[in-house]
């Protein structure tokens, strides 16, 4: 809820453009569950380019990480791409902050006072093309941190936002702002809606195949449903299969789907299922992808078109039999235009409808993976296993982003 604000707290022109910076203040509203709304109270701030904001803007990061002495906000306009706006706020232990261009050129950028409760704040506009650093200091002149400002790639039709030292926190805790709790939930009860891969609310059986049969990394990929936090039902749980973390060339996802989902999409987005034909339709249909294709992403491959993992084309290949979990059932075969390393199948088993992807894998693994699927329940020697395999992947991405991004 709204606790006070908004008001704009510095306004000014760049190259001609208005622009300001609003700040306001929220808390949690009256009977409000942390874990329904995942997100930090108490001061927030933001950036907007144009009159009201027409050109785009974003908030600013108000909550300065442990261990670092400022946090930013980049933004970047693909209608302006001249303007570069970057926003943050301060430790109390910084004395002087200045951006450094390459070239040696510098400039002290201005600390101001924030509204009460507010951090100090800063803005500045650098130029576009020009490596260049923040720089923070104290008042003896030692630097307690300096760091690259990045500066990507804008479409001339979208807008563009990076941070440099973004705030974070666990998921199973309350966010800042929120009053600490110290009970201890149950398993996939409040923030722990996620434990045992959502087995305690799925309406639908879960089936995956036993980590065991896959060389790799092993995890949750990912879920989507109907109502908020507090009411939340899913309509399919994704798994992932890669053949190891940092950056995988093989994998696989196993998606378990509500059968009443399923025949929404195809009633309302019917698939199409004339052989050989390839459809090339920008609306969504029955053939939805999951997010398989975006982890395979490269720069300059054929699959890097930033389109979000949809399909411009996609064939139907027909229909074969299998007998997945003791179950014989008839498969459907797609493939997808943009993405020639993607084998889909789908079929039936009791209860849930099955999507299985292959990246890099032949059809013949692929069926020979669908034919390994077992269901998973809660206290089962399979649910041990994912849950161990799941803690595994995890170690495995967090080395590797330790390894990738020692500075972070």
């Amino acid at each position: 809820m709204l606790l006070s604000g908004p008001e704009v707290v510095a306004h000014g022109l760049v190259t001609g453009i208005p622009w300001s910076i609003h700040a306001w203040t929220t808390a949690p509203a009256p009977e409000a569950k942390w874990w329904d709304v995942m997100q930090a109270v108490g001061p927030e701030m933001e950036f907007r380019l144009g009159a009201h904001g027409f050109l785009g803007g974003g908030g600013i990061n108000v909550l300065v990480p442990e261990g670092h002495a400022f946090t930013a906000k980049g933004s970047f306009f693909g209608r302006v791409p001249h303007v570069i706006s970057w926003a943050g706020v301060v430790t109390d232990g910084v004395e002087r902050l200045e951006v450094r261009l390459a070239g040696g050129r510098s400039r002290e950028v201005p600390l101001h006072a924030g509204p009460e409760g507010f951090p100090r704040f800063f803005w500045f506009f650098p130029p576009r093309g020009v490596p260049a650093e923040v720089v923070a200091s104290d008042r003896a002149g030692q630097v307690l941190e300096r760091r690259p400002l990045p500066e990507p790639e804008v479409p001339p039709d979208a807008n563009a936002g990076t941070t440099v030292n973004p705030s974070g926190w666990r998921s199973d805790r309350p966010p800042p702002g929120w009053p600490q709790e110290e009970r201890e939930f149950a398993p996939g009860e409040g923030p722990r809606r996620e434990d045992d891969f959502l087995l305690h609310i799925a309406p639908f059986p879960l089936f995956v195949v036993p980590p065991e049969a896959w060389e790799g990394v092993v995890s949750l990929a990912g879920h989507g449903g109907q109502g908020d936090w507090a009411s939340y039902v899913p309509t399919r749980v994704e798994f992932e299969y890669l053949d190891h973390a940092r950056k995988p060339t093989r994998g696989m996802l196993v998606v378990s789907v509500d059968p009443s989902e399923e025949d929404r999409l195809e009633t309302e987005y019917p698939s199409h299922r004339e052989e050989g034909l390839w459809w090339f339709d920008s609306g969504d249909d029955a053939a939805w992808l999951p997010q398989l294709p975006g982890r395979f992403w490269r720069s300059g491959d054929q699959t890097s078109r930033g389109d979000g993992g949809s399909a411009r084309g996609r064939r139907y290949l027909g229909k074969g039999r299998l007998v997945s979990a003791g179950t014989e059932a008839i498969f459907e075969r797609w493939e997808y235009w943009d993405h020639p390393e993607l084998v889909e199948i789908r079929f039936r088993l009791p209860d849930v409808a099955i999507r299985m992807e292959g990246w890099g894998l032949g059809i013949e693994e692929v069926l020979d993976l669908a034919e390994r699927l077992e269901r998973m329940e809660l206290g089962s020697e399979l649910l041990h296993h994912m849950t161990e395999a799941a803690s595994a992947a995890r170690r495995a991405w967090e080395d590797w982003n330790r390894e990738a991004f020692p500075e972070a």
